[in-house]
């Protein structure tokens, strides 16, 4: 069976791996770094979706004469998401601002949909955040962003998330405008940076 992994062609000793699955694990437990994974697996020519790894790892070794992997390391992906965020982050405070404006027309209907929108990027955007400090195992309360700890950022963002959800429920619009405008918006344009400074990190060695 020829190996290849990232492209290089690799030696591997299969004795006591009678399927896929089992060399798999036993390369992966030799072979990977801390943090990387398959990105692609090619069988014998053939790309294996995600849905189809299941069976396909159970498939004998005998019945495998190439096989292909590529890898990823969850640091580099991280880091990839990081620098992809500026642009969304942008349009999201735009849509924060155009929130805020319809509230003072005391266009209540339009002004709501503007703000659900403006939720649901919020709690993405605050998902990716967990996700890659999970993954990477960071610490933001230890990492600072131009001489303010980033724990405290993210949890003066939490807790303006929380001060909207409740000023809502109240229909006071003219408070929930100028929290968005004068609060959120800034804080999400200075997340950008945040995120760059937490890209920066994680691209040392």
């Amino acid at each position: 069976m020829i190996i290849k992994l990232n492209d290089e062609d690799i030696q591997w000793n299969a004795q006591g791996q009678n399927t896929l699955g089992e060399l798999i694990e036993e390369f992966v437990a030799k072979r990977f770094f801390k943090d990387e994974f398959i990105n692609t697996l090619v069988v014998n020519g053939t790309v294996i979706p995600d849905a189809e790894m299941a069976p396909v790892r159970m498939k004998p070794l005998s019945d495998i004469t190439t096989l292909q992997m590529t890898t990823e390391t969850f640091r580099n992906v991280s880091v990839r998401a990081l620098d992809s965020m500026s642009e969304y982050l942008d349009g999201l405070a735009g849509m924060v601002e155009q929130s805020a404006d319809k509230f003072r027309m005391d266009d209540e209907v339009e002004a709501n949909k503007y703000f659900i929108s403006c939720v649901e990027g919020l709690q993405t955007f605050v998902g990716i955040i967990d996700k890659v400090k999970t993954l990477n195992g960071l610490d933001f309360g230890k990492m600072t962003h131009e001489g303010t700890s980033i724990g405290e950022k993210e949890s003066a963002l939490l807790g303006v998330l929380n001060s909207l959800f409740e000023i809502q429920m109240k229909k006071d619009w003219v408070s929930l405008a100028d929290i968005l405008e004068y609060e959120l918006s800034p804080l999400i344009i200075e997340w950008k940076a945040i995120l760059q400074t937490v890209a920066d990190i994680l691209r040392k060695p």
